[in-house]
């Protein structure tokens, strides 16, 4: 679709439902920076249609489909601009933004996959702010994001990813590729935060240095008087 239809189709459909789409048009893809690989892409055009369907079993069709791209593989496509690359790693580090000297605005994060190998990604202008605007999300710990829609750079020979157009975040989500990187960091998905009196003095510690403990622990924890939790 054109840059003025995405405000008029973006508001009316929401990712994980199920709309049939008529009246549109089917053209040649671009030939570089595609989202998804293929030939042929629906157009979009301002008479086009959707209408969800509600009440309807989706368990058939996948609510995420990446083409995931490990660290190494996307090391050899510096400078392949044909098709987009969807990566997924422990979130390590996330720089203040900064200006070039050009005037463009950017971040640095740094993914860390299961083999402790990590690769850096530069989000450009509205993707960087898109991102810090998740600050929620990725100030909690052990947080695992996919980052979609990248392509390499070769930067004097440290090769590094970019954003793009199409470029969106999704931080710990059911997936697969999330479900086996947090097994490779012994990412127990027993754990919970303990619970503690919410009162602010200089003799208590504050809620972001509240330990995470198992479940089981809680069970062998002991109240005051030295006697077991029951």
């Amino acid at each position: 679709m054109e840059s003025r239809q995405i405000p008029m189709f973006t508001k009316n459909l929401k990712v994980g439902e199920v709309y049939i789409i008529s009246t549109y048009n089917v053209a040649n893809a671009y030939p570089m920076y595609r989202p998804v690989p293929g030939e042929l892409v629906i157009k979009f055009h301002d008479t086009t249609k959707s209408t969800k369907l509600y009440d309807i079993s989706i368990s058939a069709i996948p609510m995420f489909k990446f083409q995931m791209t490990d660290f190494e593989k996307a090391r050899t496509k510096a400078g392949e601009t044909i098709n987009l690359m969807d990566v997924v790693g422990k979130l390590t580090e996330v720089t203040e933004m900064q200006a070039t000297k050009n005037g463009k605005k950017k971040i640095d994060i740094i993914l860390a996959n299961e083999r402790d190998d990590k690769m850096r990604i530069t989000l450009w202008e509205n993707q960087a702010h898109a991102f810090l605007q998740c600050n929620v999300e990725y100030n909690k710990t052990n947080v695992f994001v996919v980052v979609t829609g990248t392509s390499a750079k070769d930067l004097q020979g440290d090769i590094v990813l970019w954003s793009s157009y199409s470029t969106q975040y999704f931080f710990n989500i059911d997936h697969p590729d999330i479900v086996e990187l947090k097994k490779n960091y012994n990412i127990e998905e027993d754990l919970i935060h303990a619970i503690v009196p919410f009162i602010k003095t200089k003799q208590q510690a504050m809620a972001q240095n509240i330990e995470r403990v198992k479940i089981a622990q809680l069970f062998e924890a002991t109240v005051p008087d030295g006697e077991k939790m029951s």
